[in-house]
């Protein structure tokens, strides 16, 4: 997946929204109610910290059938990412459908300044 921003947490962010789209074809719950929920998560590298929010999401996602919409806040700096989130709790039905990603990988990724925006190449593992 290739996901773009002109922030470094907007890249964030929609890196987030393509994981929820690869998760399930749809963001539309029959039932979901809306959730908020804080993310804080600690690393020395940005690329690391990248990879270690999507597995974040997808942890929720699988342990809690909570889905990423969107992004109320989110800072990432000096090698700390703080976001609260807000998503659906999917029901049993609509979570049963998803696919099955173990893990965003470590593999080449690199973030990048490409112009007026932040660029990454993300491989995941399923």
């Amino acid at each position: 997946m290739v996901a773009a921003g002109k922030t470094v947490e907007d890249l964030f962010a929609h890196a987030a929204e393509g994981l929820a789209c690869a998760l399930l074809d749809t963001q539309d719950s029959e039932g979901g109610r809306v959730l908020g929920k804080h993310v804080e998560l600690t690393s020395p590298l940005v690329e690391d910290l990248f990879v270690d929010w999507l597995n974040e999401l997808k942890y929720l996602f699988f342990s809690e059938k909570f889905l990423f919409r969107s992004a109320r806040s989110l800072t990432v700096k000096d090698g700390k990412l703080t976001a609260d989130v807000e998503g659906l709790i999917m029901t049993d039905a609509e979570a049963a459908g998803a696919r099955e990603i173990k893990a965003a990988t470590y593999h080449d990724v690199r973030i990048r300044r490409d112009g007026e925006y932040y660029t990454v190449e993300i491989i995941f593992d399923i």
